[in-house]
């Protein structure tokens, strides 16, 4: 069977998983565009994997990319099965694809990520909010079937007026090959604090935008008196300057830049809390990375990815936005070092569960077998 996918960019924590359906199936990707221009990732790995793939001619024009139609035209009559994972930038090709799907009578698998949350919701009012349902109830409609990218995402499409029996719900992974690749990386693994062993480290890693809430992070850390913690940023991004402004007088806050390679697995390793605070998220691959490396985190409901976190266990999920509960929630894990190792442990435990490229994997494959039941 012929499986021809859509995506938005050659992300590397994806293509583990494109491997696993060419396993099964004979996988074409079409990449939109090689990545977006705020991605700092590595785009040649993708050399190393076995399933056919190609970059579509386009230009992107703001946060839209415009693709080359008569390129997906070509791809759409050679296969059996069409899988689109939609997003924003991707809504020309994704609008064509499905248009083109009903057209040539192919059956359409569409893979979505999105999410309700206070943050959209804010976002996108009056309006802004009837085009943006008008136009999830169409692709939704056009699709064969809905794989739904995690709990909170099923949600939101039954909300949306998908049925039950045309959803099928998955969730996200961060693949070992990626942990391994990281492991065996060239890049220095030293991160820029003198004796660090001797501190509790709290990290964040990730894009600095305000949806993240890092800001929400450096204020309820502010509010915390205890002289030997530290707190690491790592990441680029538009925000980037204003956090900085938030910080500047706490000599206990380090932006240490974008990450990679051992020196990402070694601010991990070092780490005894980590935080993602974000406003809106729909996964928070992060998440995968805390748990992996055996790391306590604190997220918030706004987290698609919090759904694979054991409350209490391997850590905390809260309100967004609520810097007095997060301050409440990291002094409670700060004077009780045992409740973090207690919580190390049972993180450990279950952090290689979520690397699984099986696992990310398998509601495709379920998804390909509700199209012929």
């Amino acid at each position: 069977m012929r499986v021809l996918l859509l995506h938005n960019q050659i992300s590397p924590y994806r293509l583990p998983i494109f491997e696993r359906l060419n396993e099964k199936f004979e996988v074409t990707v079409l990449f939109c565009e090689p990545r977006s221009p705020d991605r700092l990732w590595e785009t040649e790995v993708i050399k190393r994997f076995n399933f056919q793939w190609r970059i579509l001619k386009g230009k992107r024009i703001g946060k839209i990319i415009l693709n080359n139609p008569i390129e997906i035209i070509e791809e759409l009559k050679n296969s059996d099965v069409v899988v689109i994972a939609e997003t924003v930038e991707t809504i020309p090709s994704t609008v064509l694809a499905l248009i083109l799907s009903r057209v040539l009578k192919k059956k359409v698998i569409l893979w979505t990520e999105r999410i309700e949350s206070p943050w959209i919701s804010h976002k996108f009012r009056g309006p802004k909010r009837i085009l943006k349902e008008t136009y999830e109830k169409a692709i939704f409609f056009m699709s064969n079937i809905v794989a739904a990218y995690s709990k909170k995402s099923r949600e939101h499409a039954l909300k949306i007026g998908v049925s039950p029996g045309k959803l099928v719900e998955g969730i996200q992974i961060m693949p070992s090959e990626i942990f391994r690749s990281q492991e065996q990386d060239s890049a220095k693994s030293k991160i820029p604090i003198k004796d660090y062993n001797s501190k509790l480290i709290i990290t964040y890693i990730g894009y600095l935008r305000e949806p993240k809430g890092v800001q929400v992070l450096i204020e309820a850390f502010k509010q915390i008196p205890y002289k030997n913690i530290d707190l690491i940023i790592a990441g680029t991004g538009p925000y980037e300057q204003t956090l900085k402004e938030i910080s500047k007088n706490d000599k206990r806050i380090h932006f240490i830049g974008y990450i990679t390679g051992k020196r990402k697995t070694s601010v991990y390793t070092h780490s005894s809390i980590f935080v993602l605070p974000t406003f809106h998220d729909s996964w928070g691959l992060v998440i995968n990375e805390s748990l992996y490396y055996g790391v306590p985190l604190i997220t918030t409901t706004a987290a698609a990815g919090s759904q694979i976190i054991q409350q209490e266990k391997t850590g905390l999920v809260l309100p967004p936005g609520d810097i007095n509960a997060l301050r409440k929630a990291l002094e409670v894990l700060i004077e009780n070092p045992k409740l973090i190792r207690k919580m190390k442990h049972v993180t450990m435990k279950i952090g290689k569960k979520y690397s699984n490229a099986e696992l990310g994997a398998r509601h495709f494959f379920k998804a390909i077998q509700r199209l012929h039941e």
